[in-house]
């Protein structure tokens, strides 16, 4: 679902739209042979490395900070949430989105909507 998602927004935005941490995988310069779900079909190796300015990955605190992201999507936030309290500083819960959408887990998107109930959360499945 995060690769989707991403891939969406690169197309339509370009190299605007900074994916951190790069997801390696989805561009076509990965050399890595590490197994990939369903070997990565449909989804690995598909953007143009083009489509990511690095020199983003260098000035995001200072972005943030800024508010120069119209929106922060952690795209598997059981995966991570890197600088979440800096971005719970400058942004409104309106502009963060969390999304889950791993297969088999036990999710815990409770929380986020306890903490603040104006989050954006979206869970593909749960039990």
């Amino acid at each position: 679902m995060r690769c989707g998602i991403l891939t969406g927004l690169k197309g339509i935005f370009k190299a605007e739209c900074h994916d951190y941490p790069k997801i390696k995988h989805l561009y076509t310069d990965y050399d890595n042979e590490y197994p990939l779900y369903g070997r990565g079909f449909s989804y690995s190796r598909i953007l143009d490395p083009s489509l990511r300015n690095p020199l983003y990955d260098e000035s995001i605190v200072n972005d943030i900070k800024r508010h120069r992201y119209d929106i922060v999507i952690y795209g598997s936030y059981h995966r991570g949430e890197p600088f979440l309290d800096l971005v719970k500083t400058f942004y409104r819960p309106t502009e963060v989105i969390f999304i889950c959408g791993e297969d088999v887990h036990n999710c815990n998107y409770q929380t986020i909507l306890e903490k603040n109930p104006f989050y954006n959360v979206f869970v593909r499945e749960f039990e």
